[in-house]
């Protein structure tokens, strides 16, 4: 009400003009706005101006079910991961009783529920009433018909929430008293260690620290953050910038404006708002910088939490930003949300919330993205995992808000797979946003905006945000940041800021949407306006064609020991990949030949895969989570491996249950090949690519393996193979026989002198210990040292081992060393009692070849890395990720290295490593601890990698052939193949002529499996995927028998038609009894069949 010649004598006063001391100026300026500082008397001390509190608090707390019955959780179902909070409607009903002073309540992850009545004081009617709740820690309010209304985050970070309007306009009579209530989560935002990544305090308990009405002053707020901003740009744009130092000088004068004389006299915002507008007002040229920003909360579906607190993190955090949506402050916001998984689990927890989601959805408010269930590791899983990820992950997004996503969204990882932008594309998007590899530790990637290009050649236009971080909370210097530090700026103007707190949840605050408002546009900083990721990268593409090309692997100079730490969800990871590959192709072949219907529940594998793509999250793959994590993972493998065993076991009865001389198993691989079945009654077998099998006619079914000992060598040979072991472990000769060659380089002085060395390393990382493994570990390695025991077992006439033990400091390790008659690889079957602390367990191999570069299996092919150290790139590698094995290769010969559950490798020069057992202590102190059992094997090999000895090798190692019942006792060999189509030999209905193409899965599509009724021939069909694994075009021809299939067309990953384009998809071939279908397969190319199938016989 004051007159503007009342406020001209205010300024009067001030006659001292703001001197030259812009140290002393910005810290003033900080501390007028400080937290703890000048608390008493700064601008923070005008936001509450009076407070009420409420005393009378009652509490319930259900009983806390830490672990839950696997029973229980197959009978809940995939979507009901572990969601087992008490439902609203049952909470209302319980006593609750009085809460105590200073009582506080736990232990760790329990839950509370608080309840209270407020009331708004009749002086406060018309102005802004907060209600104000801390308790240290997460939680929900709602109202008292149980809707849930925002998230609180207790304590003093920056992420603290602890505000909720109750009015803008309190009028206390028509208020009356209203019941709120507040579900408490015990444990902070980043779960219940001391604030870093250790072993959660179990025993944390949380009290009330705050519980009021309050009445809030807006312009107090309005004047702090057009301060903030001042401020910011003050501090951060250079102090030579004239607008950095007008920010300043008006920054002061803020100040100035809002001094009283006065003790409880309020400050004149009108006046200090006038000045800040007079800076705030002026805009910018055309040729500004962009920053383009998106709100949202990247919340860890497990990680220093488990899953079930991971299911009211998302709960609490969406309906949060809705609710900012709808308080009509900022009309600009939107809020982006990734994987699938979450918003399921959303779907069934908290219907109504899921829905209003769908509704924010169309209004363009509530954008998905991303694209895939989780957002998950990007090393480790296997080329079907990912098409998985997308395909389930898309046909949600699809079902559920009416679109499909646009661009792949994964803002923390640790690397990223070369095959990454086919698969991408292949999903039907074209971008791609990420920002880990700012953490690089040694070289910093050169591109903020870029066409990532895949091994097969596929591009996706990429963007790093510049301002390094997904959690941007829009400072002023992060605003500058993302011009400045973007690395392409001469190309484009465009950046992207991704705002919010993560990790633990919440997004963003009204704090940062505050600040976004006030820096659209000022002169001098970069303009900054929300968008959709979608947006975003539609404007950065006007500028593509000025951008540059990344080829290759997204390699992460960080985090390498994630390929190793918690083997045990690695070795479930490669079990289950295998077995539910399995499990499908047998599914599918009972519906090739009849016995089941197409959409037959029994078919539908998606509910299990589902359970195996939550495992494979970034943080719990990489075995970064807690240990109550690991439990739940546990669970989950054991849910899988019962739905494996009996589906197994169900279509091996349905497909051959009735033949007289029934086969003794099933080759699910797409090329020839032979091996033993059985354990005590072994016996070879050939069988045709995916096809039953019975005993070998063949005379090699009578090669027996030789073995002979000397004082302190033992001699292991069949007709490929010669192998010498010294009896304390070491490999020292491996002759290959057919080449005349040893592929053992040992006795070198200074080198590792023979194979099959066993090194433990110390293991002590700067801060992320079950992430990382540093560079200098090699510095520090210790032989195991020699076997303390040796015993060579004659098992059966076909299998002859050596068994070799081993002691280091608390653990245990027993090794049996084999070879069979018909192999070429010798194998080391390995039992390990792991019990020690920042040890890494490894074994290296120095082969007798000589390369620049070693070969990794990797997703649908291989990828080169250097084997020097010639650049800081190369030296950066010195642990990398590879799958089924490791190649070392000259012109001619070569040696791989294979493993059945192992990821982790190094090559230095001719030493091949594999990486074997960590033992990190941070953020599971059990991780590794106790019983592992792994294999590895050495395969020498004529010809150079890429070649198909070696993959056929590295397969028949993971995928070994499928029993089909009891091995008949007279070893004799069953009936002879019968012709193509027959339903026994060949119950997939195909077969395939290719030598670097091979078959990856076999399924029912999505449209048949998702809908209801049976019957119809247009119903009956299966997706078959191949891929080109070693790097060259191969024309193809797949063979179809007319009595089971009816054609073949090409689909993408998710089975939507695709035109023939390079593929030059043609039948050349067609008979009365078969067809032929033949393509072109490019390079590393994934091809997806739909084969729709005969009408049922």
């Amino acid at each position: 009400g004051e007159t503007e010649r009342e406020r001209e004598r205010k300024r009067e006063v001030m006659t001292q003009v703001m001197q030259k001391h812009r140290a002393v100026t910005l810290e003033r300026i900080e501390k007028f706005m400080h937290e703890v500082y000048w608390k008493e008397s700064n601008i923070r001390s005008w936001l509450y101006i009076q407070r009420v509190k409420i005393n009378e608090i009652a509490v319930f707390s259900p009983p806390f079910e830490d672990t839950v019955a696997k029973e229980k959780r197959v009978e809940m179902g995939v979507d009901s991961h572990y969601g087992l909070n008490v439902p609203f409607k049952d909470i209302v009903n319980q006593n609750f009783r009085l809460v105590k002073e200073g009582e506080t309540f736990g232990p760790s992850w329990t839950t509370h529920w608080f309840r209270f009545t407020v009331s708004i004081p009749s002086e406060w009617k018309g102005k802004e009433v907060h209600l104000l709740w801390d308790t240290n820690c997460e939680g929900f309010l709602h109202d008292a018909n149980g809707i849930p209304l925002q998230a609180f985050t207790g304590g003093n970070g920056c992420d603290r929430r602890a505000e909720f309007i109750l009015s803008k306009s309190a009028d206390p009579e028509k208020w009356g008293s209203a019941v709120f209530y507040v579900e408490m989560a015990a444990n902070h935002m980043f779960g219940n260690d001391d604030g870093g990544i250790g072993v959660p305090l179990e025993t944390r308990r949380f009290g009330i620290r705050q519980c009021e009405v309050a009445l809030f002053c807006r312009m107090a707020w309005d004047t702090l953050y057009d301060l903030e901003v001042l401020y910011g740009l003050a501090k951060h744009l250079p102090e030579e910038d004239p607008r950095g130092a007008q920010a300043l000088f008006v920054a002061n004068a803020v100040v100035n404006s809002l001094w009283t004389t006065t003790e409880g006299e309020e400050p004149d915002w009108v006046e200090a708002r006038r000045i800040a507008a007079g800076y705030l007002s002026q805009r910018n040229g055309d040729g500004q910088a962009v920053v383009s920003c998106t709100g949202i909360t990247h919340i860890d579906t497990a990680w220093l939490w488990s899953y079930r607190e991971t299911r009211r993190k998302t709960a609490r955090s969406w309906v949060t930003q809705m609710r900012y949506m709808d308080e009509g402050d900022y009309p600009f916001y939107h809020f982006t949300c990734s994987q699938a998984q979450q918003l399921a689990w959303l779907k069934t927890d908290y219907p109504a919330i899921f829905a209003e989601t769908q509704r924010k959805s169309k209004e363009g408010k509530f954008v998905v993205t991303g694209g895939t269930w989780v957002e998950m590791d990007c090393n480790i899983p296997n080329g079907e995992s990912f098409v998985r990820q997308f395909l389930y992950g898309q046909q949600f997004f699809l079902e559920e808000f009416g679109k499909q996503c646009d661009e792949f969204w994964l803002p923390d990882t640790f690397g990223y797979s070369s095959q990454l932008p086919q698969i991408v594309r292949e999903a039907e998007m074209s971008w791609f946003m990420s920002q880990k590899l700012s953490w690089n530790l040694i070289n910093k990637f050169p591109h903020s905006s870029f066409w990532w290009e895949g091994l097969d050649g596929s591009r996706v236009l990429t963007h790093f945000p510049p301002a390094d971080t997904y959690n941007a909370q829009a400072l002023p210097e992060e605003v500058l940041k993302s011009a400045r530090s973007n690395k392409d700026r001469e190309r484009t103007n465009e950046s992207l800021m991704v705002l919010g707190h993560g990790d633990g949840g919440g997004g963003p605050q009204r704090q940062m949407l505050e600040r976004i408002k006030r820096m659209s546009d000022i002169n001098g900083c970069p303009r900054v306006e929300m968008r959709s990721p979608s947006e975003f990268f539609r404007r950065l593409e006007k500028d593509g064609d000025k951008l540059l090309t990344w080829s290759g692997e997204l390699y992460f100079e960080l985090h390498r020991g994630t390929y190793t730490t918690h083997a045990f969800v690695k070795a479930g990871n490669r079990r289950c990949e295998v077995d539910l590959r399995n499990c499908e192709m047998l599914s599918v072949a009972e519906v090739v030949q009849g016995r089941k219907a197409p959409n037959d529940g029994s078919v539908d594998h998606a509910d299990v895969w589902k359970r195996l793509l939550l495992t494979q999250f970034h943080d719990v793959l990489p075995g970064t989570s807690i240990g109550r994590v690991y439990k739940d993972v546990a669970v989950d493998f054991d849910i899988i491996d019962e739905h494996v065993q009996k589906s197994l076991s169900s279509s091996i009865e349905s497909l051959v249950g009735h033949v007289e001389h029934r086969p003794v198993a099933f080759n699910s691989l797409s090329w020839p090949r032979r091996g033993y079945v059985g354990t005590k009654n072994r016996v070879l077998v050939e069988a045709e690519g995916l096809s039953f099998a019975w005993p070998s006619p063949s005379a090699e079914r009578y090669e027996r393996v030789s073995v002979t000992q000397a004082d302190h060598e033992v001699v292991l040979e069949n007709k490929f193979l010669r192998c010498v072991l010294s009896k304390g472990g070491a490999l020292l000769s491996l002759f290959c026989k057919t080449l005349g060659r040893e592929s053992i380089a040992g006795g070198k002085e200074g080198g590792i002198p023979f194979g099959n060395f066993l090194a433990i390393y110390d293991d002590m990382p700067f801060f992320w210990d079950a992430w990382d493994v540093m560079v200098y570990h090699v510095e520090k390695m210790k032989p195991l040292g020699e076997a303390s025991h040796c015993e060579v077992t004659i098992e059966t006439d076909t299998l002859i081992s050596i068994t070799f033990q081993y002691a280091y400091n608390k653990s245990t390790i027993t090794q049996r060393v084999s070879l069979s008659p018909v192999s070429r690889r010798l194998e080391f079957d390995t039992t390990v009692e792991w019990h020690e602390r920042h040890k890494f367990l490894k074994v290296l191999f120095p082969f007798d070849v000589r390369s620049e570069y070693a070969s990794y299996h990797t997703q649908y092919g291989f990828i080169r890395r250097p084997t020097h150290r010639n650049d800081s790139w190369a030296m950066a590698k010195f642990e990398v990720c590879g799958h089924y094995f490791g190649d070392l290769s000259e012109h001619g010969f070569g040696v791989s290295l294979l493993n059945d559950s192992k990821y982790g490798y190094s090559t230095m020069g001719n030493v091949m490593a594999l990486s074997l057992l960590r033992a990190p202590k941070k953020p599971d102190d059990t991780a590794d601890m106790g019983h592992h059992e792994f294999r590895y094997a050495v395969f020498p090999h004529v010809d150079s990698f890429p070649c198909t000895a070696v993959i056929e090798e590295a397969y028949d190692f993971n995928h070994p052939l499928i029993p089909c019942g009891a091995i008949p006792d007279s070893g004799l060999p069953g009936p002879p193949p019968g012709d193509y189509g027959d339903g026994v030999i060949s119950p997939l209905g195909f077969s395939l002529s290719a030598t670097h193409v091979m078959v990856d899965a076999v399924k029912i599509p999505e449209s048949i499996l998702r809908r209801e009724g049976a019957g119809g021939s247009e119903q009956r069909a299966m997706i078959v995927r191949l891929f080109e694994w070693a790097g060259g075009l191969e024309r193809v021809h797949i063979k179809c028998s007319k009595a089971a299939i009816a054609s073949c067309s090409l689909v993408n990953i998710l089975e939507h038609p695709k035109e023939s384009g390079d593929e030059d998809a043609v039948i050349t071939e067609d008979t009365e009894e078969f067809f032929v279908y033949s393509l072109t397969v490019r390079p590393f190319k994934i091809v997806s069949l739909l084969v729709r199938l005969a009408p049922s016989r």
